[in-house]
C-alpha cells in the first residue's frame, strides 16, 4: 500500500485534489536486477555521469549502476532467453509469462502539469526464476551479447516507437497528434 498525492488540473496548473491524499496498491520488487542494452551509444554518458540519482520510474525506486560497458550484439534467430518483456505483437504461447500493458514513453516537457503518455502497448512479461533457467525461443529481434558466456543465451531488443515531435516558433517541443 502506498500513500499518494492526488492532483487535479485547474486552469492548466496542477493543484492538490479537493479530496486529499489517496491510497494505492503497488507491486514491490526486492533487490531487482536490470541489464539494459542500448543501441544509442551517446546515452552511455548519462549512465557513467548521471545528473541525478537514477530511478526505476518513480522517485522512490532508486537504482545503483554497477557497470557500463560496450558489447557487440550478434543477431540470432533463436536462443535461450531469460526474464524480460517482449512485444505482444509476437505472442509466444510456449513461454510461461503474463500479459501487461504499459507506455513506451512519456512527454514531460512542460513543468507543472502531468506528463503525457506516448505509445501504449501490450507486452509478454517473463518472470525471473530462482534457478536462472532460460527458455528456448525462436523469434525476431534476438541478439547474443558478447558479454554473455553461454553462446546460446540471447536477449530480446525491442524496437521502440518514435514520438512525433515538432518544434514551435518559440522553440518549445510539442507532440503531433
Amino acid at each position: 500500500m502506498e500513500r499518494t498525492e492526488r492532483l487535479a488540473l485547474k486552469n492548466e496548473t496542477l493543484k492538490q485534489h479537493r479530496d486529499g491524499k489517496g491510497i494505492l496498491r503497488r507491486q514491490t520488487h526486492f533487490k531487482p536486477q536490470l541489464d539494459l542494452y542500448l543501441t544509442n551509444l551517446e546515452l552511455a554518458h548519462s549512465f557513467t555521469n548521471p545528473a541525478a540519482p537514477p530511478c526505476l520510474g518513480r522517485s522512490q525506486d532508486l537504482c545503483w549502476i554497477i557497470k557500463v560497458e560496450t558489447v557487440d550484439l550478434i543477431p540470432r534467430k533463436s536462443g535461450n532467453i531469460g526474464s524480460t518483456m517482449i512485444s505482444n505483437r509476437i505472442v509466444k504461447t510456449n513461454i510461461p509469462s503474463y500479459i501487461i500493458r504499459c507506455a513506451e514513453w512519456f512527454d514531460n516537457d512542460v513543468t507543472g502539469i502531468t506528463r503525457k503518455v506516448g505509445a501504449v502497448g501490450f507486452y509478454q512479461a517473463i518472470e525471473p526464476n530462482n534457478d536462472g533457467t532460460r527458455i528456448n525461443v525462436t523469434m525476431d529481434n534476438l541478439y547474443h551479447p558478447s558479454n554473455l558466456t553461454n553462446p546460446e543465451d540471447v536477449i530480446y531488443l525491442h524496437e521502440w516507437t518514435k514520438p512525433m515531435i515538432r518544434v514551435t516558433k518559440s522553440g518549445h517541443r510539442k507532440l503531433k497528434r
